[in-house]
């Protein structure tokens, strides 16, 4: 059979699927190659559209025609990006193209890598940073571990601005290539498990994160997947969690990841802190004072708010021995470290808003820890007061903000309890408002 047919035997047609069938049945031959070429682009304008067809078929007419065509189908749609097909739709059409011409659908990725490769991100590195995802995309049709060490790479560095949600995209983007990549499966196992983190699946997440550990290929993977499966152990597994995390922050260093290994010792810090079997936290405090030294180098301001948040968390529970002691050394410590952790919520709230919380709860329990009830109160108030301002805002600070507002009640008057009422009151609110997980955001 000539690479260039389509197939139209009844025998083929349950493999094929009812959308790719139902095309076939009514639409021409170069319709449903256009329909198989827009299957393997996150997104096209029309022109690259057209080119591109007529490109891999050239001995054939039809090209703008067909093009046209399928862009009015209902399954595609246009973006600011150009159009693209429904996921659903695009999976089938993709499975199809790759069992009646692979050497075309092999040569369309190519085409479609070198596109975006030809595109200038000029100076905007956010930019450059989703167009090498793309690229990965498209690299996963013809060079499965080119493709892999790419994706790897790009999780490792997101970009500044709202980097959750940027590696779920990039999430997204490898596993609708999961086919593609079976040959280095332990990298869709890895963005599932990042997935499943993000939206609190933590058992599924600890599964896949596992699988990535197990294989002991020391790369950055490896350094990531240690890094999450160390988190998710904080709770059950204090030791092995504090092991992997160690490992996670070494293994990065040796791979240059930096974002990484700085958020693995981060980690590492709140996981001593947490394990009570640790009675000597002047790790943690040393840990958290030589994170903020490194961040500070970065120029990276989500990693120094985060930083200069978990160093006053770090001083504070060495000094107090966890909250539980506030002696001459932490009173003397605690305005510092208060002005500190006030200046990352001014900082950061319009754009980091879950570290500018965790930084206010923590000045607030400072505050709290050594006797200035009000002013923990007046914090937190101001605060509060700030969050309609966000769009989403994340459960997790708004319930500690919750839990340190009720540990003042005791200590308040009747007239700071009815600010403290009111506090509670806008907590509630946003929490009944708050959704959890995050997207994928189609570029």
């Amino acid at each position: 059979m000539a690479p260039s047919s389509v197939r139209d035997g009844s025998a083929d047609k349950d493999e094929r699927g009812p959308i790719v069938t139902a095309v076939c049945e009514v639409a021409k031959p170069m319709t449903v190659r256009a329909a198989w070429l827009l299957s393997t682009a996150v997104s096209l304008e029309r022109h690259d559209f057209e080119d591109l067809l007529s490109g891999l078929w050239s001995e054939e007419a039809g090209h703008a025609e067909a093009a046209l065509e399928i862009l009015e189908w209902p399954f595609v749609e246009e973006t600011v990006d150009g159009y693209r097909m429904s996921e659903s739709s695009a999976h089938a059409f993709r499975r199809n193209f790759l069992a009646e011409d692979e050497f075309r659908f092999r040569q369309a990725h190519q085409m479609l890598a070198e596109l975006e490769r030809s595109r200038d991100a000029g100076d905007d590195a956010d930019r450059a940073w989703f167009g090498r995802g793309r690229y990965a995309f498209y690299l996963a049709g013809y060079d499965q571990e080119g493709a892999a060490q790419i994706f790897g790479d790009n999780f490792a560095d997101p970009p500044l601005l709202n980097p959750t949600s940027a590696r779920m995209w990039l999430s997204w983007l490898a596993i609708q290539q999961s086919d593609l990549l079976g040959e280095v499966p332990r990298v869709i196992e890895f963005f599932h498990g990042f997935r499943s983190y993000v939206k609190g699946a933590y058992r599924e997440a600890r599964r896949s994160f596992d699988s990535v550990v197990s294989a002991g290929e020391p790369d950055a993977y490896h350094a990531l997947a240690t890094h999450f499966a160390g988190l998710l152990r904080r709770g059950d597994e204090p030791a092995r969690g504090q092991e992997l995390l160690r490992g996670s922050v070494q293994l990065s260093g040796e791979l240059e990841l930096v974002e990484n290994e700085i958020m693995a010792r981060n980690s590492l810090v709140t996981a001593l802190i947490s394990d009570r079997s640790v009675s000597d936290l002047g790790e943690a405090a040393e840990l958290s004072r030589l994170n903020l030294e490194r961040a500070l180098l970065t120029e990276n301001p989500h990693l120094i708010y985060w930083c200069r948040t978990t160093f006053a968390l770090g001083q504070w529970a060495y000094l107090t021995d966890r909250h539980s002691r506030v002696g001459d050394e932490a009173r003397e410590a605690a305005p510092e470290l208060v002005r500190e952790l006030e200046s990352v919520v001014t900082e950061a709230f319009s754009t980091e808003v879950e570290t500018a919380l965790q930084a206010a709860n923590m000045g607030a329990s400072i505050l709290r820890d050594v006797g200035s009830y009000s002013a923990s109160l007046e914090l937190l108030d101001r605060v509060t007061s700030r969050l309609p301002e966000i769009e989403a805002l994340p459960p997790q600070p708004l319930e500690r903000l919750t839990k340190t507002t009720r540990s003042l009640r005791k200590h308040l008057s009747k007239e700071q309890l009815a600010l403290a009422s009111e506090v509670s009151a806008r907590l509630q609110a946003e929490a009944e408002r708050t959704t959890s997980g995050a997207g994928p955001d189609r570029r």
